[in-house]
């Protein structure tokens, strides 16, 4: 019984450290996501300035 209890003891443990790894995971594949977002953002916002200064 004490192994199965020390068992389920690590398991919890490794079980919680491999849940804030991925929600770690997760918010670095969301940060990245909204930089690549900002970052087209840009590049359309750079190109709209280039149209306008070329045209205008």
């Amino acid at each position: 019984m004490i192994t199965f209890w020390c068992f389920t003891r690590e398991f919890e443990a490794f079980t919680r450290g491999f849940g804030s790894l991925l929600v770690s995971l997760g918010v670095l594949l969301v940060n990245s996501a909204i930089l690549l977002v900002n970052f087209g953002l840009l590049l359309v916002n750079f190109g709209a300035l280039l149209v306008n200064g070329r045209y205008s």
